[in-house]
């Protein structure tokens, strides 16, 4: 059960990046994919309602933080429900190094996109429309890049995983 819960969370947040890298939107099923394989992984760990509580609690406060950014402008609606859903799997422990890693990324991930939209491309490359729409996009960055970066770097360390995060570990 761990492994397969694991192998859905990977898929979905790789999904979540790669859809918003390419159409600046992560849909809404991979964000319920994350949080819906959690409840599996924490039975399968043993885990009560308390600890699965305690890690809701670390979602729902993710979510209403990034609520408050997003009202701001300041963060994508669907970056914000995949870092909480994410942020479910990290619970209060891992929270804070989930969300180190994905700013490093993000402050990769930004920093190659103003060396890219500076960059002219090639007749190939403005030919495939999420190239060209990447490249023309001044204002917004697919952050959900980051957040699964962040994602898959932390995965061999969720609690919840700790019986299959040997086949995650470096």
């Amino acid at each position: 059960m761990h492994l397969t819960a694991a192998v859905v969370f990977l898929f979905a947040v790789v999904y979540a990046g790669f859809s918003d890298l390419c159409s600046f939107r992560i849909p809404n099923w991979t964000c319920l994919a994350v949080l819906a394989c959690f409840f599996p992984a924490a039975v399968a760990s043993g885990w009560g309602i308390t600890e699965m509580s305690i890690n809701l609690g670390a979602g729902a406060t993710t979510l209403g933080i990034g609520l408050v950014l997003f009202a701001r402008g300041l963060i994508g609606g669907g970056d914000v429900k995949l870092l909480a859903t994410i942020s479910v799997w990290t619970g209060w422990g891992g929270l804070p190094a989930f969300l180190l890693v994905v700013a490093a990324f993000g402050g990769v991930l930004a920093l190659a996109l103003l060396a890219f939209r500076r960059l002219e491309l090639s007749e190939g490359l403005s030919g495939l429309a999420w190239v060209g729409r990447l490249h023309s996009e001044r204002r917004h960055i697919p952050y959900g890049v980051a957040i699964a970066a962040g994602a898959i770097a932390v995965i061999p360390r969720l609690a919840v995983l700790s019986p299959a995060a040997a086949w995650f570990a470096p």
